[in-house]
């Protein structure tokens, strides 16, 4: 049977467009071995956290430790192995020594201690996504699966965010962490594997991800050559780490039954992408699950911990300060990493999808000034992969909004900007012109910026070419206007992302 994946698992895509939940526990085991685990479900599930945060604390710690030790005895099962082989392929780029885990297993433990969600956002691209499976087949929903009933017993909502893309790296998205990828992340996943190898783009990923509120912990789903060469700034801040599923696959491939005979879908389905480079369910398993063993062994020590916070204090919650205080991030160790992107968060509107934040629809100016809106259209040129993609749950959605010579203006008001504020857009370029090449007026407060935009980096794969300005040149404290149009026939402007500070 599939992990996490029987009739007890209700998978919803939430109310936040692109944010991919799932919840669910343990499915049920009698495929296997017919134990007949228990499942939870939908509102079953919020019934159980809801329960689990008002339990006792020693209770909440020996019922999280039953279901866990439960999860890890059935997952070494499934593959014949042990817990010790599962969890040993993890890098740590820590270089100051201890326990590189500790981070971790401390946000783990806030969470149980102060019954909050425990949130990992996975950026990726179409194998990451699940492409040519179900989306409840890929990787990060198996890890949720397996994981959801441990927490849940503690009383911790596992929220478990896959906003994987196909055909794009992690810039621009990287640019827009918290309308991409949410400012609430507890832990950051990469896992660009297939379309960047860029030390530039995965330096400014680590960096966004830890400007945010919460100061993420950040994992790569491989060990990239570049990543050495961060340690020194980033290894210990970030609790940096990679995990790669090959040597375990490797070494278990030519015995396991678990692993042979792989194809796409547990059961028949016509899903997009189901092509060579694409994995199939069982590897989705596999890689799920094996970060599943490494995390869940981190929650175990902090159940641990717990345990011995409670010997000594009545109510954990009053044992120390939970407040999670961020460190002042390095310099950039990339001269091509500029201070203006790589120092600074931005606001943003988006037209990609899976995102958790502003679509860039919503920014458009619709006031008599704007003349009640636009001719613009947002149009998704990669239709025939959303499209089925959406009948298999997940969203893939790499829509741009156009403009023509025909359309008009649009405009966008991009609220709360800062004194010294940037502002700045993303678009499908021509991979051999820059915007001034391109006939096309931009406008901010009044006053034409076309010529004051400043390149910062692109992102050219098989499936994109954009290019990214800003300009600091005539923006405004507080709420600024900013308009595209067109200026001859025959030229279609591509939007993708909007962005400001």
């Amino acid at each position: 049977g599939l992990w996490g994946m029987g009739k007890g698992c209700a998978f919803a895509l939430g109310a936040l467009v692109g944010w991919c939940a799932v919840s669910c526990s343990l499915a049920s085991l009698g495929a296997w071995n017919g134990t007949g685990a228990e499942t939870i479900s939908g509102r079953g599930l919020r019934r159980h956290l809801a329960e689990g945060s008002h339990k006792p604390f020693a209770q909440r710690s020996a019922e999280g430790r039953q279901a866990l030790a439960a999860a890890v005895s059935q997952i070494t099962a499934l593959y014949d192995s042990t817990e010790e082989a599962m969890t040993r392929d993890v890098t740590w780029f820590d270089k100051s020594g201890g326990h590189h885990d500790r981070q971790l297993v401390h946000r783990m433990l806030r969470s149980i201690v102060l019954s909050e969600p425990f949130v990992v956002a996975v950026g990726g691209m179409s194998d990451t996504a699940g492409h040519g499976n179900l989306a409840k087949e890929s990787y990060p929903m198996q890890m949720l699966a397996a994981l959801k009933g441990p927490f849940a017993a503690a009383g911790v909502d596992l929220v478990v965010r896959n906003l994987a893309m196909g055909g794009v790296p992690s810039f621009p998205n990287s640019v827009c962490f918290e309308d991409a990828f949410g400012s609430d992340v507890d832990l950051v996943v990469w896992d660009f594997r297939m379309v960047e190898h860029d030390d530039v783009k995965g330096e400014l990923y680590i960096r966004q991800a830890l400007m945010m509120p919460k100061q993420p912990v950040i994992m790569f789903k491989r060990n990239l050559g570049y990543l050495k060469n961060l340690a020194e700034k980033y290894g210990a801040m970030a609790s940096l780490h990679a995990i790669d599923e090959m040597p375990l696959y490797n070494a278990l491939h030519t015995t396991s039954p678990a692993l042979s005979h792989d194809k796409f879908c547990e059961t028949s389905c016509s899903c997009p992408g189901q092509v060579r480079w694409h994995a199939g369910w069982k590897m989705q398993r596999l890689r799920g699950l094996q970060m599943a063993m490494v995390y869940g062994k981190m929650f175990r020590k902090a159940l641990d911990q717990l345990d011995a916070l409670l010997s000594s204090h009545e109510d954990p919650r009053t044992a120390q300060d939970w407040t999670l205080s961020p460190k002042p991030l390095p310099s950039a160790r990339s001269p091509h990493l500029k201070p203006q992107f790589a120092d600074h968060t931005y606001h943003c509107g988006l037209t990609w999808s899976p995102h958790v934040g502003r679509n860039l629809t919503s920014l458009v100016d619709r006031s008599q000034q704007a003349k009640g809106g636009t001719n613009w259209a947002v149009r998704d040129p990669n239709a025939r992969v959303s499209g089925p993609g959406k009948r298999c749950g997940y969203l893939d959605d790499k829509a741009q909004m156009e403009g023509t010579v025909d359309t008009g203006w649009v405009w966008f008001l991009l609220p709360q900007t800062e004194e010294a504020g940037v502002v700045g857009f993303c678009a499908d370029f021509p991979k051999n012109k820059r915007v001034q090449d391109v006939p096309v007026l931009i406008m901010l407060n009044g006053e034409e910026v076309q010529r004051d935009m400043n390149f910062w980096l692109d992102a050219r794969t098989l499936g994109v070419s954009i290019q990214c300005y800003a300009t600091s040149k005539n923006v405004l404290v507080g709420e600024n206007s900013l308009g595209f149009r067109v200026m001859e026939a025959g030229t279609t402007f591509k939007l993708t992302h909007v962005l400001w500070r």
